[in-house]
């Protein structure tokens, strides 16, 4: 049986995508599983560095989330992953945490909608 996962939690996985060849472990936070593909989740990153972009939250660590130093989840580098790329579960945000990251995904789901009209019957965003 798989491991389930809750919108929220933060998750440790192995990216292979590297231009070197190597495969980097790395946070991000997990929204939902495909629904169509059992085998893929939907997944924004989480970075150390900030860049100030429009789609980019501040998570502060603590010992909930699993994170160890101040970290930036960026909404427009949500994505479908493998799920077998999963390491482990770091940890989940807390309620007031998720809920910021919600309405910023909302507001990026929006206006990814309004700008890419063509593809919304394929908005991997349209999950609330």
């Amino acid at each position: 049986m798989s491991q389930v996962y809750k919108a929220g939690d933060i998750l440790q996985v192995a990216f292979s995508g590297r231009v070197d060849g190597q495969t980097k472990s790395r946070p991000v936070l997990f929204w939902m599983e495909d629904a169509n593909n059992t085998h893929r989740i939907l997944v924004s990153g989480i970075f150390g560095t900030e860049t100030q972009r429009k789609w980019e939250s501040c998570l502060s660590p603590s010992p909930f989330n699993g994170l160890t130093k101040r970290c930036f989840a960026r909404i427009d580098s949500t994505q479908y992953i493998s799920r077998s790329s999963v390491l482990k579960i770091r940890g989940s945000l807390n309620q007031m945490e998720f809920s910021i990251i919600k309405k910023l995904m909302l507001e990026y789901s929006e206006e990814y909608k309004s700008n890419s009209p063509e593809n919304f019957s394929a908005d991997p965003f349209d999950i609330f």
